[in-house]
């Protein structure tokens, strides 16, 4: 089930995002992939998921994140005071309710 869900905020981080799934499933870190990762995890807590899970999510589209390294990224996005992304997370959460 939370596959499921998972799949579709990845889906709709690609295309608000502009980037491709290999892009985000990447290790990549500079900001235009890191970021748009970070807010997927954010989106996937607050479903809510564990770190661990959103790691093992990660893990079966081929990125081995650890789950210290989510919760980095989940601070990221709280620390963050863009409107636009929490804008856009809201408008995630609620289309996928």
């Amino acid at each position: 089930m939370k596959k499921k869900i998972f799949n579709n905020y990845v889906e709709f981080i690609l295309e608000e995002f502009s980037i491709t799934k290999e892009e985000l499933f990447s290790s990549g870190k500079v900001r235009k992939i890191s970021f748009p990762r970070f807010v997927l995890y954010y989106i996937c807590y607050k479903r809510p998921m564990t770190y661990t899970d959103i790691s093992n999510l990660m893990k079966t589209e081929g990125l081995d994140i650890k789950p210290y390294n989510v919760r980095y990224g989940i601070e990221r996005i709280e620390q963050s005071d863009d409107q636009d992304y929490k804008n856009l997370i809201e408008s995630c959460i609620n289309k996928f309710k």
